[in-house]
């Protein structure tokens, strides 16, 4: 289930695209459009790995459903509290990623 891990990639991809190509001057846009379009392809690759994963994920019926967590940061010695960021991969998220990919 490697594609649950690398989830983050779908929105960091097209930020880090924007990034690139924000400063660039108007003689680059070809640079521009292929960074983009590339950013944007592997978006929509790795949507269509995620669905597909949902759709032959399930046995006997069952939902499919996979959540993935990190640590954001820890604050407090004493109390030792953390914020986590996560993600879900379910159908309907599967599904989400696929309409706004594409």
């Amino acid at each position: 289930m490697w594609i649950v891990e690398y989830l983050w990639l779908i929105p960091f991809l097209p930020f880090l695209a924007a990034l690139l190509t924000a400063p660039l001057r108007r003689e680059f846009k070809k640079l521009s459009a292929a960074l983009v379009i590339g950013a944007m392809t592997l978006c929509v690759l790795l949507s269509l790995c995620a669905a597909s994963h949902v759709l032959n994920g399930g046995d006997h019926g069952e939902v499919f459903r996979k959540c993935f967590n990190v640590t954001w940061f820890s604050y407090g010695e004493a109390a030792g509290v953390s914020v986590r960021l996560g993600w879900v991969l379910d159908p309907l998220s599967a599904m989400m990623l696929l309409v706004v990919s594409v």
